[in-house]
C-alpha cells in the first residue's frame, strides 16, 4: 500500500469520527461466500473453489457547503486461495454547486489496488525471466472529473463529463519489459429522455484517447516496432431503456457497442459488443428480487495467428453472465437503511484459446448499514 493513500484514508476516517458535528454518510457491507473458481482458470488446471470474505466501507464527509471527502476500501480474503486476495483502497476530493437537477461538479480521486498475478496460461504465479512479477497488475491511479448536468425541458435532461486519469502499474524496469502504465482523457455524454413516469430512455456517447507512457506499436505479425508510442481511440455508444409496471416490476434493457483502434497498423483494433436485460421486482416494503443477464462479445479485428505449434493465439472471447439478488431490508434490525442481500452470480466465457474458456459460479449472502 502506497504511504500518501493510505495516511489520507486513515487520517479522513479518525477526523470524521473525531467531529462528531460533522456532517458523516458512512456505508459499510459485509459479505462472506463461495467462488467455485476464483483465477477463472480453464478445466485442464483443475480449478479449486474457495470460501471467501469481503468488506466494503465508504465514508463521504462534508466539510462545508460543496465541499466534501470520501475514503472507501474493498477487500477480498480467501480461505483456500490466499493468492486470489486483493485490497482496493480510494479517496477523493469534490466541489459540488448546484441543485439535484442543474450542477456542475470537480471532483480529484487517488486509487490504489493490490493483487496477485496468476497467470491464467499457466495456472501458477506468472513468471518472467526466472523472477515472479505477483505485482505486475499493481496500480495507483489518479483521477480528474468535470461533471455537468443541465435539465433541459420537464421531460429531457443531459450530463456531460470530461476525466482525465492517470495509472501507474508496478515497474519491472530491470526485466526489460513493456511498461504497462498510461494516461487517457474522456468526454462523455448522457441524455434522458422521460417520457413519463413508467419509460424513461438513456442515450450515450463517450470518446477517449489513452496513451501508453513507455509502450511500443505492433506490426500485424505482433513484433514491436522500435521507437514508436502506443496509443488507442476508444468510441462507445449506448442506449438504456427502463420500463415500470404498477410500481412494482422495473424492466432495463441495455445494448451498448465499443470501438477500439490503435494510432498503427491495427494490431489491437478490437470491437465489443454487450447486450443486458434486467428485472426487479418489489414483492413488499422489506422485500426486492433482481434478475440480471447479459451477453459480450469481443474480438480483436486482426487474423488469428499462431502463437505457438499448439493453439491459436487468443482472439476475441463471448461471455454470458447471470446473477440473482434478493434483498430484505431490516429496518427494525440492523437500521432504518440497513439490509440482507442473497445472491447467486454464473459466468461462462468461451474464448477461440482454450486457456481462457472458463466457467464460475459465486454464492453470497451480505449484511449492509448505511448511517
Amino acid at each position: 500500500m502506497k504511504p500518501y493513500l493510505s495516511i489520507m484514508t486513515a487520517g479522513l476516517l479518525a477526523f470524521s469520527i473525531s467531529d462528531l458535528q460533522a456532517e458523516v454518510d458512512t456505508k459499510l457491507q459485509l459479505s462472506s461466500g463461495y467462488n467455485s473458481n476464483p483465477f477463472r482458470f480453464n478445466q485442464q488446471f483443475a480449478p479449486q473453489g474457495s470460501q471467501y470474505l469481503q468488506a466494503k466501507g465508504q465514508l463521504d464527509y462534508t466539510f462545508k457547503r460543496g465541499w466534501s471527502l470520501g475514503a472507501g476500501v474493498d477487500a477480498e480474503y480467501y480461505d483456500q486461495a490466499s493468492d486470489a486476495n486483493q485490497h482496493n483502497l480510494s479517496t477523493d476530493l469534490s466541489y459540488r454547486s448546484g441543485k439535484a437537477s442543474d450542477y456542475w461538479q470537480l471532483k480529484a480521486m487517488l486509487k490504489h489496488r493490490d493483487k496477485t498475478y496468476i497467470s491464467r496460461l499457466t495456472g501458477e504465479r506468472s513468471r518472467y525471466a526466472g523472477e515472479y512479477l505477483d505485482d505486475r497488475y499493481d496500480y495507483r491511479q489518479g483521477e480528474l472529473e468535470w461533471t455537468k448536468k443541465d435539465k433541459l425541458s420537464r421531460t429531457l435532461s443531459h450530463k456531460w463529463q470530461l476525466s482525465y486519469q492517470r495509472r501507474d502499474y508496478q515497474d519491472y524496469d530491470q526485466l526489460n519489459i513493456s511498461d504497462l502504465d498510461y494516461q487517457s482523457f474522456s468526454i462523455s455524454d448522457q441524455l434522458r429522455w422521460k417520457i413519463s413516469k413508467r419509460q424513461r430512455h438513456y442515450f450515450s456517447a463517450e470518446l477517449t484517447l489513452r496513451d501508453y507512457l513507455n509502450r511500443e506499436q505492433k506490426n500485424l505479425q505482433g513484433d514491436s516496432l522500435s521507437n514508436t508510442e502506443l496509443q488507442y481511440r476508444y468510441f462507445s455508444l449506448g442506449y438504456r431503456y427502463r420500463y415500470t409496471l404498477k410500481k412494482r416490476l422495473e424492466v432495463n434493457i441495455e445494448p451498448q457497442f465499443e470501438l477500439r483502434r490503435d494510432n498503427g497498423s491495427g494490431y489491437y483494433d478490437s470491437d465489443t459488443i454487450e447486450l443486458a436485460a434486467a428485472l426487479e421486482y418489489r414483492w413488499s416494503r422489506h422485500h426486492q428480487s433482481q434478475l440480471d443477464i447479459s451477453y459480450r462479445d469481443f474480438s480483436y479485428d486482426r487474423e488469428p495467428g499462431l502463437a505457438n505449434d499448439v493453439e491459436e493465439e487468443f482472439n476475441g472471447e463471448k461471455r454470458i453472465d447471470v446473477s440473482l439478488n434478493h434483498t430484505i431490508k431490516a429496518p427494525s434490525l440492523l437500521g432504518k437503511k440497513g439490509a440482507v442481500k442473497l445472491s447467486y452470480e454464473y459466468r461462462s466465457a468461451d474464448a477461440n484459446r482454450s486457456a481462457y474458456q472458463y466457467d464460475r459460479s459465486i454464492v453470497s449472502a451480505a449484511l449492509s448499514v448505511r448511517f
